[in-house]
């Protein structure tokens, strides 16, 4: 069994969930809202609210289920942005430590023009939030993001008029989006967690959104080719069913790209369409590699070393971009030849990602035509978290959340 949380937005939202998985059945349980969950050798589920509140609650590890009714234990638990990261643990002896703060306490996030040397302008001086998952349009002219307040939405910013507009419409989790060839609409991930799908919508705002795809499996990610020929998609929630797929637009079939009993993420076309980058934790790491499109199995070359994550083409096809993370958080770009035939070149490091949002699972960069990297940076913290340590914290849970 594990408990896990739901959602994948920059910062835990309200509508995360906490779950359960049975990892010999892969059945999946949702058991109540929450963005950090750890079990207590007490038989209790602990976690943590999006606004930073520790609850209690009893729980029955064999059933996987909740005994009780949750009851607020502490105010002020720290939530950083990133993933809604939560320092909190619970001794076998029954001490609790945990990082006491703001929520977002490490700071906002902040779109930023980086150059090729590491030097990062403000796309707007005044945009800050939990943003996230930037896509620029294909004249480079605006950037698609995700957003997080109550909820997580798209909004799509014109970058030379400055305008913001919302493109999503539901109350719901909405992320990740992917503008087609023309740039008139835009793709994203939409739904609970647990069933994901994808809708489309015009930036123009003049129709509502439109289901693009369901599957029996929860959609996690969509890019499009640059002629607009195919989409290519990935799905799956928990890592063993993350595979990669294409469909050609107008069709209503889709042919499997890479599906292996590995995690594959991260789907990037190369400007001509003939090369699909993708990540692939085959080795047990999660590295880069480039294959033929669509015919995926006659090929493929590992660009990464020791690690690899989100590939981003360059506009003219020669370079691929990637991260590296670990000791030294990184830039790489290599180039490469990419026509009829795929020749890898050298890999180099550009620039330290010191601040920089970044995702195993997903592009948190994007590549504008004159060559300028658009990333998120984090901005820096204001004040210092506190570590807190509550000694007998199982007696204060047999007080205050009593077991049945």
């Amino acid at each position: 069994m594990t408990v896990s949380r739901g959602g994948p937005g920059a910062m835990g939202s309200a509508t995360d969930e906490i779950a359960v998985l049975d990892l010999s059945t892969g059945i999946h349980r949702a058991l109540v809202r929450g963005i950090f969950a750890r079990y207590s050798r007490s038989g209790h589920l602990l976690y943590v609210t999006a606004e930073g509140t520790l609850m209690g609650v009893p729980f029955d590890e064999r059933q996987m289920a909740l005994t009780g009714e949750p009851v607020a234990l502490t105010e002020g638990v720290g939530v950083r942005i990133g993933g809604g990261a939560v320092d909190l643990t619970v001794s076998a002896d029954g001490t609790l430590w945990y990082a006491a703060g703001k929520v977002g306490s490490s700071g906002t996030f902040q779109p930023v023009w980086v150059s090729r040397d590491g030097a990062a302008t403000p796309v707007a001086p005044d945009w800050f939030g939990l943003i996230f998952d930037p896509a620029l349009s294909p004249d480079g002219k605006r950037v698609a993001v995700s957003t997080t307040e109550l909820t997580t939405q798209i909004w799509v910013r014109d970058l030379e008029g400055d305008l913001l507009s919302r493109v999503s419409l539901s109350g719901q989790e909405n992320v990740r989006p992917a503008w087609s060839s023309d740039g008139r609409t835009v793709a994203f991930v939409s739904g609970p967690v647990t069933d994901h799908v994808l809708v489309q919508r015009l930036t123009d705002g003049s129709q509502p959104e439109k289901l693009l795809l369901d599957d029996k499996l929860p959609l996690e990610e969509v890019a499009f080719s640059r002629d607009g020929a195919w989409m290519i998609y990935r799905t799956g929630w928990i890592p063993a069913e993350r595979d990669l797929y294409a469909r050609r637009i107008g069709s209503d079939s889709s042919i499997a790209l890479v599906t292996t009993a590995a995690t594959e993420t991260s789907p990037a076309l190369s400007p001509d369409g003939r090369w699909l980058a993708y990540v692939s934790t085959e080795s047990g790491t999660s590295e880069v590699y480039v294959s033929p499109f669509p015919n995926t199995g006659e090929h493929r070359w590992k660009i990464s070393a020791q690690g690899g994550q989100e590939p981003v083409w360059s506009h003219s096809g020669n370079e691929l971009f990637y991260r590296v993370t670990g000791s030294t958080n990184a830039q790489m770009v290599m180039s490469v030849s990419s026509g009829s035939t795929f020749a890898p070149g050298a890999r180099r490091m550009l620039f330290p990602l010191t601040r920089y949002y970044m995702s195993s699972t997903h592009q948190q960069y994007a590549v504008a035509p004159d060559g300028r990297f658009l990333m998120i940076r984090a901005t820096e913290s204001e004040s210092q978290d506190q570590l807190i340590a509550v000694e007998n914290f199982f007696d204060v849970l047999k007080t205050r959340v009593p077991r049945r």
